[in-house]
């Protein structure tokens, strides 16, 4: 094979520049293609988290609405639970200081009173415990929530940072 001429050399290197032109115009396609495709990924992704975020605020709203009933309806019970305590045990002493006479019947009414009272002083600590625990539940409901939130914040975080690296 002899020395290549002028001619030749030319044809090769013109040969080789459209060659790399078509890669580079494929590489480029190839490009914009997978750039679109991440602008509408992307797109969907800020669609979800601010879905998530809409329900997710939603759920809080809820769950502090149920929070501040259960409390105010524990205090309530709790406050007319004393107050009906004191109303009874104050009729109760009237009454027996009314009727001197009767110290046994009285004895017994007021023993029955007390009973009573202790009944429902129970019941009002027992709902103020169940309120207690729903409260404790209704907080761990909250950190699972932010948990899964802030989860998918790091996903979205790392998708842009990838996406940003991608493209440089």
């Amino acid at each position: 094979m002899g020395d290549m001429t002028r001619e030749e050399v030319d044809v090769k290197i013109a040969t080789s520049d459209a060659r790399c032109e078509a890669l580079m115009a494929s590489f480029r396609d190839t490009l914009a293609a997978f750039n679109e495709r991440m602008d509408r990924f992307e797109a969907r992704i800020h669609q979800d988290m601010r879905e998530f975020k809409h329900d997710v605020g939603i759920m809080i709203a809820d769950l502090k609405k149920t929070i501040i009933i259960t409390c105010i309806s524990a205090t309530l019970a709790t406050v007319f639970g004393v107050a009906a305590f004191n109303a009874a045990l104050l009729s109760n002493m009237r009454a027996s200081f009314d009727s001197g006479a009767e110290a046994g019947q009285w004895r017994r009414d007021m023993q029955l009173q007390n009973e009573e009272n202790r009944k429902m002083l129970a019941e009002n600590r027992q709902m103020l415990t169940e309120n207690r625990q729903m409260l404790a539940e209704n907080r761990q409901i909250m950190e699972k929530v932010e948990k899964q939130y802030d989860q998918t914040q790091q996903i979205l975080d790392e998708l842009k940072q990838e996406r940003v690296s991608g493209r440089r």
